[in-house]
């Protein structure tokens, strides 16, 4: 079986999963009648896979299939860690992949779409841009390439990542119990649902993906909002409309409209 279709599977799994999760037992109100809305980010990640395929070798895990330098060509370290360092270096770049696309202006146009959803579910976590995923791509298959990873290790990455940011955006929540002891090394619902907050700076803060390790290592993570997490506006304050941001049309063409709406500067 191929590692596309590993992913794939995976993906469909965990997502098909999530929505179980919030249909059974949502942490806020749940929208009525979502199903444009989610027909418009499942189409934002067609269009996407499309792209990506009219790009021959636009691959993190090709790149790996066919690397011969890199750092671990040159550092002999036991496969297993290799796997293992390629999981949390690629999760780093990740993290400061996502900061730059909140400080830098021109990036930020892209990946406001993923932040003007004003009603967060686990479909928000595959609510990008044909243009982010595009460069995001590009950034991996970088750090790929200069670490000379293994197949193995990507693989296990993305589908990782796939799978975190489906759970960390869903409408859900830990058990109290759980959750301080989890969020202290990994990314939950309630961590990274202050990310989307209507507030800049929280907006600014909690970017990471898998490990909450790199917002706590550089400053930028945030355990509590000041709003109350069920009554917390989510989203971009320049946004309220439900029904305007869920539409995939408004979706493609928000990163060329004017003017750049907050937050223009990241914290």
């Amino acid at each position: 079986m191929s590692s596309t279709v590993v992913r794939l599977l995976c993906f469909v799994g965990v997502l098909v999963l999530m929505r179980l999760w919030e249909h059974l037992a949502p942490f806020r109100d749940p929208q009525p009648h979502p199903y444009r809305r989610w027909g418009s980010h499942l189409g934002l990640v067609a269009l996407s896979t499309l792209l990506s395929r009219l790009i021959p070798g636009l691959s993190a895990v090709a790149v790996a299939s066919h690397s011969q330098w890199g750092l671990f060509h040159h550092v002999h370290l036991p496969f297993s860690a290799q796997v293992l360092l390629t999981i949390v270096i690629l999760d780093l770049a990740v993290y400061g992949h996502h900061v730059l696309f909140h400080v830098y202006p021109p990036l930020w146009r892209i990946h406001q779409v993923h932040h003007a959803d004003p009603i967060l579910d686990t479909t928000t976590g595959v609510r990008f841009h044909p243009l982010e995923i595009l460069l995001s791509m590009a950034w991996k298959m970088t750090v790929v390439a200069l670490l000379g990873s293994p197949v193995l290790g990507v693989v296990i990455y993305e589908i990782l990542l796939n799978a975190t940011a489906l759970f960390n955006h869903g409408n859900v929540s830990l058990p109290p119990t759980w959750e301080s002891g989890i969020r202290a090394f990994l990314v939950t619902p309630d961590w990274h649902r202050l990310h989307h907050s209507v507030d800049i700076a929280e907006t600014n803060s909690n970017y990471g993906s898998i490990f909450s390790l790199w917002d706590r290592l550089f400053g930028t993570g945030r355990e509590q909002p000041q709003a109350a997490p069920r009554q917390m506006p989510l989203g971009l304050s320049s946004y309220r409309d439900p029904d305007s941001t869920s539409r995939l049309g408004w979706m493609l063409t928000l990163p060329f409209q004017s003017p750049l709406p907050e937050p223009e500067q990241g914290s």
